[in-house]
């Protein structure tokens, strides 16, 4: 195949397990010889578009994270006590509160910063990355995380690594917001679901934008509070994509079983499916990018 002359960046966005996927799309464009030279993450994008700039393997990826399901690391996060049964798609902050129900009093709950400490996520984090820095990185690579002081976004691309997957990935109202001097630093999911601003600040010549959104929602039946919050919050996120998106050349949109963000353990089926994903593209994506032969090689052809 003739050499691209354009440089790709993909710009992967949060939504727990349903980000598996994007191992699915990292390893098919890999294997089409399409594999991004950058890479952006917000929140469980982030955590697997690092890994993928430390390591250009989605293959190790996918195994270092069905490894960490199986861990005892993974059991003392205590995803699997969010499940809320009877209710379909509960969004963060209704898993948060019911977690809240049923292990701490509201009290103390009104006292802290998130239900778990920061330092089970700075674990998770370590656990699966094979390096610390950014400059250990093998393509350039950024993330983002929301500054509850301010309201702004901070970017992390040089220095501690694990601070910075750490800061994008406190899932709000669940992970205790990270205290990093005069920030404190919350879920990057928050102010950007899908870091394409990030993106083309880095100067790509084509974006792919990842939306692994909740994208099916039920009728609510004898809904209370709690339940049209949530239901708020799920609808102004995947809006708040949608816009996003407009902006990128090409936009991937995965099938995720319309998971719940808590739910780890699909792996295989959400890596196939973001191949699918990858496939389905395919013909828009190689229209993006031009491939054309070096013209120091078609002077030497002659």
């Amino acid at each position: 195949m003739p050499e691209r002359n354009k440089i790709l960046g993909i710009a992967l966005g949060g939504g727990g397990a349903r980000g598996l996927t994007h191992i699915g799309i990292l390893a098919e464009l890999k294997d089409r010889q399409l594999a991004p030279d950058m890479i952006t993450g917000t929140s469980i994008g982030a955590v697997i578009g690092a890994m993928y700039a430390a390591t250009l393997d989605p293959v190790w990826i996918a195994e270092r994270i069905k490894s960490f399901i199986d861990s005892d690391e993974y059991k003392k996060v205590g995803l699997d006590s969010l499940r809320i049964s009877g209710q379909s798609n509960p969004s963060i902050f209704q898993t948060a509160t019911n977690y809240v129900k049923q292990h701490v009093m509201f009290s103390i709950a009104n006292d802290r910063l998130g239900l778990l400490r920061i330092e089970r996520l700075q674990s998770v984090i370590e656990y699966m990355l094979p390096v610390k820095t950014f400059d250990q990185l093998r393509i350039p690579f950024k993330c983002s995380a929301l500054d509850l002081n301010t309201g702004r976004d901070v970017v992390f691309d040089a220095g501690d690594l694990v601070e910075a997957l750490t800061a994008t990935s406190a899932v709000t109202g669940f992970i205790q917001p990270l205290v990093s001097g005069k920030y404190l630093l919350t879920d990057g999911g928050a102010s950007q679901p899908i870091p394409l601003k990030l993106l083309q600040s880095m100067g790509p010549d084509v974006t792919i934008a990842v939306d692994v959104n909740l994208r099916n929602f039920r009728k609510l039946k004898n809904p209370n509070i709690l339940q049209v919050l949530s239901r708020a919050e799920q609808v102004s996120t995947l809006k708040l994509s949608g816009l996003t998106c407009e902006a990128a050349d090409v936009v991937i949109l995965p099938e995720t079983l319309n998971i719940n963000w808590s739910e780890f353990g699909q792996v295989d089926t959400l890596v196939e499916n973001g191949r699918k994903a990858v496939c389905n593209q395919l013909e828009n994506i190689e229209s993006k990018l031009t491939f054309k032969e070096p013209l120091i090689k078609r002077i030497l052809r002659r």
